[in-house]
């Protein structure tokens, strides 16, 4: 097996400062924080850092991009959170390109983290949902104080540093919520709180907890977004979840990426706290095998764990849409959709993404955009070659 990027969502600590209700770690399903260690230790991360350059040898993966995860990753503590990185710096950079990025929820950020991801060349990312009136109803504290004030103090701290050149630009993550306007919340983030690198985060359900009134209501929302961007018409503004549907309409590299994308799984695993190695972090919600597969970066290899049946099978679903995928006139835009929103316990990944309308109105409204700045038959040839590509690439199921 080849990739171009192993992704690794590293559970450094599986405990927050932060009580939100809508976190899939710790609220949807999967109770395995309450047994494993709160933070991870240095010899886990060490047997971690060994296990990945390992796996990036054996396999030939250039590049390992670590993204340092919660829970809320600063509550390892400054001494623990520098010995863990130096740690995978230690092992892993003589192996393979080493990238680290930190997402937090700023309540811990002072200017003492700061000179240390500036050291540690760490790129940090924080997750704040809006106005105070809208962050504030779900991103509390244990005591249900809410953190906006916090954060906010937190994201002028991480703008300040970025421009003394200290770190890279911060970016922004936001939880769409019922109710809430794309409209306010991306006013709020970028021309208020002055950050041109974000994105908003879809709700990781599947077919089995999703609810059709939400994800008709994060259709609409996603429009309204789309709007947003698209009137601001400035390229400084990087909401990474809509360049990443104008992509493939714009160049033929564009196709080709977008193809690559779909047919290769991106190879996306999780190192628990205890060192356990599980597939991407929201799916061992939806299963007990995905949870425990019996793969721990003591015991086992990447490639062991990739030559397991649980990931053949992962593998398989990602290149197997389901038949009503097949017809589709975005099939090499879309693929069928993120695993985790087309799971179900009857059908497994065999059925559509649950935000199939949302995807496709964006595409239609992304189409008809273009339409006044180029010829529509170049952009209907990409959008055919795409699917060719897509449809010679997958093998659908009935």
């Amino acid at each position: 097996m080849e990739s171009r990027k192993l992704f690794v969502s590293f559970k450094m600590s599986e405990v927050c400062n932060l009580d939100c209700p809508y976190c899939y770690f710790f609220f949807n399903g999967d109770d395995s924080y309450k047994t494993n260690p709160a933070r991870m230790s240095v010899e886990t991360a060490e047997r971690a850092g060994k296990f990945l350059a390992q796996g990036a040898q054996e396999l030939g993966i250039p590049t390992v991009s670590v993204a340092l995860h919660g829970g809320e990753p600063l509550m390892v503590g400054k001494k623990r959170f520098r010995e863990i990185a130096e740690t995978l710096m230690r092992t892993v950079s003589p192996h393979a390109e080493l990238q680290m990025g930190v997402q937090t929820n700023g309540i811990l950020l002072d200017e003492e983290w700061i000179r240390m991801f500036s050291e540690l060349n760490i790129s940090v990312g924080i997750s704040i949902d809006g106005p105070k009136h809208v962050n504030d109803t779900v991103r509390y504290d244990k005591k249900r104080r809410g953190s906006y004030d916090r954060i906010v103090k937190a994201i002028e701290l991480l703008k300040k540093s970025h421009q003394e050149g200290l770190i890279g630009e911060p970016g922004a993550l936001a939880v769409i919520l019922p109710g809430t306007s794309a409209r306010e919340i991306y006013t709020h983030i970028v021309h208020e709180l002055g950050l041109l690198k974000f994105d908003f985060m879809l709700p990781k359900d599947s077919w089995e907890n999703y609810s059709p009134e939400m994800t008709d209501f994060i259709e609409k929302f996603s429009l309204e977004l789309l709007e947003c961007w698209l009137e601001d018409d400035d390229p400084k503004i990087n909401v990474r979840s809509m360049k990443n549907v104008f992509a493939p309409f714009l160049t033929d590299f564009g196709v080709d990426m977008r193809i690559n994308y779909i047919v290769d799984l991106t190879e996306t695993i999780t190192i628990r706290s205890n060192g356990d190695v599980s597939p991407d972090d929201s799916l061992p919600s939806i299963s007990e095998e995905y949870r425990h597969t019996g793969c721990n970066v003591a015991t086992s290899t990447l490639k062991e764990f990739y030559d397991r049946p649980l990931w053949s099978d992962l593998r398989s679903s990602v290149s197997t849409p389901p038949e009503t995928c097949a017809k589709c006139e975005w099939l090499g835009y879309c693929g069928g959709g993120e695993l985790i929103t087309r799971y179900s316990k009857s059908r497994k990944f065999n059925n559509p993404t649950i935000y199939c309308s949302r995807n496709k109105a964006l595409y239609r409204r992304v189409r008809q955009y273009l339409s006044d700045y180029m010829d529509l038959k170049d952009i209907d040839e990409r959008t055919r070659r795409s699917n060719e590509l897509a449809a010679a690439e997958l093998v659908f199921e009935a």
